[in-house]
């Protein structure tokens, strides 16, 4: 029997909405209720204060920036995450929303190899995605690849590539992301959804800062698009 689009997606939801609910119990990252997926229609999916778009493979997720000055070792973290101290993003997000984000848009964890520890040199493997930041300033819009705001050593780091790693758990079953507060990092830290590929700042602490001349100002609302990357 060959099953309808709109089947196919009411279903997909709704194992979605249930795994996310699990997730955020299991991991007890917040204490409120698992906020609902709504499909929208046309493609579009809402996850808590995520916007997401499965025709175009790509989401939004709203925050605001944090610093300018370095060291910097996570383009973006969840609110109030334990690492937001060496972090450029806060996002409104948490890390079972944003990871669910990843899934629905095609990111798959099964392709991933994490890093084995803070530091690690070694390359991490992962779908890849491209990381846009946008904000409004002056009635105007403003948008730069994530690469853009960043320099190293106070240089341009150059092209990037992000690699999708989805996190992984400890022993005790806990999700590591959710634990951590971690979404984007450039060092290569396990715990992270979305990692540098070859890594920022790894054996040069402190040299990754943010780049005052691309960026709005400290505190200015920000979005961060995450989009599948066709390589």
């Amino acid at each position: 029997m060959k099953l309808s689009a709109s089947f196919f997606w009411k279903h997909l939801f709704l194992s979605l909405s249930l795994l996310l609910a699990t997730s955020v119990a299991v991991g007890q990252e917040t204490g409120s209720p698992a906020p609902e997926i709504q499909d929208l229609g046309n493609g579009l999916v809402r996850i808590g204060s995520i916007e997401l778009d499965r025709n175009r493979r790509q989401f939004t997720a709203t925050g605001k920036l944090l610093r300018h000055e370095g060291p910097l070792e996570y383009l973006a973290v969840t609110r109030g995450g334990l690492k937001a101290y060496e972090s450029l993003l806060e996002l409104d997000a948490n890390a079972f929303e944003f990871n669910m984000a990843c899934i629905i848009i095609g990111l798959d964890s099964a392709h991933a190899k994490l890093p084995r520890y803070f530091f690690d040199e070694a390359p991490v493997e992962g779908d890849s995605v491209a990381i846009h930041i946008i904000w409004q300033a002056d009635g105007k819009e403003s948008e730069i690849d994530a690469e853009q705001a960043l320099i190293n050593d106070g240089k341009p780091i150059g092209p990037a590539v992000w690699s999708y790693t989805g996190s992984s758990f400890t022993p005790e079953n806990d999700y590591m992301a959710a634990t951590d507060g971690t979404l984007i990092g450039l060092a290569h830290d396990p715990a992270s959804i979305i990692e540098h590929r070859k890594g920022l700042g790894i054996g040069s602490y402190g040299a990754v800062a943010g780049e005052p001349k691309k960026l709005p100002e400290v505190g200015t609302r920000i979005r961060i698009k995450i989009s599948v990357k066709i390589e």
